[in-house]
């Protein structure tokens, strides 16, 4: 239990950074084709938030497991 409970840390962390500074974190490489521009923050060693601004709302698109196929996230989002 002790590891959930540090991920939702984590995330919760990630979350409060991303609404103080949401240009902080890089854009999603596996997403630069689109037309909305997706950035991604590494929440573990297997985990990512992808979220996106528009304005001033914050959308969390994916929590992506990066061992996962990436052309599933392509097909995802």
């Amino acid at each position: 239990m002790r590891s959930v409970e540090r991920l939702l840390n984590r995330i919760v962390e990630k979350q409060q950074h991303i609404l103080k500074y949401p240009k902080a974190y890089h854009q999603e490489p596996l997403l630069t084709n689109r037309k909305i521009e997706y950035r991604s923050v590494i929440i573990s060693q297997y985990y990512k938030m992808i979220y996106r601004i528009d304005g001033d709302v914050i959308t969390i698109s994916a929590f992506w497991d990066m061992r996962m196929n990436p052309i599933k996230l392509k097909r995802m989002i």
